[in-house]
């Protein structure tokens, strides 16, 4: 009888320390998929911050073309002007020229 109550005791302990190994894999798999989830949420993130940061290079880049295009374009056009300003003066001592000569 000894024997028998020394097994089912040994037996109960070996049931035992299988169900609190089962139920700590439970547990483990269940945190390791939490942290899983939230590891990958926190990918998507920061994966989304450096896709806007990204954009937000690309925005300032194109900032500064539009600002360089308009900066040359604003250049463009004062040398334009002028050359029309040189112009018109030339034309106006050109005729102011021809008048003194046909008047002689």
């Amino acid at each position: 009888m000894n024997k028998r109550k020394k097994m089912i005791v040994g037996i109960a302990s070996l049931a035992g320390a299988a169900c609190a190994a089962g139920v700590t894999a439970k547990v483990t798999d269940c945190i390791k998929r939490k942290w899983f989830s939230q590891g990958y949420d926190a990918g998507h993130l920061v994966g989304f911050m450096d896709g806007g940061i990204a954009m937000a290079k690309k925005y300032d880049n194109v900032v500064k073309s539009a600002s360089e295009l308009g900066r040359n374009h604003s250049v463009l056009a004062e040398k334009y002007n002028k050359l029309c300003e040189d112009y018109d003066e030339l034309e106006r001592e050109y005729k102011e020229l021809c008048d003194e000569y046909y008047e002689a």
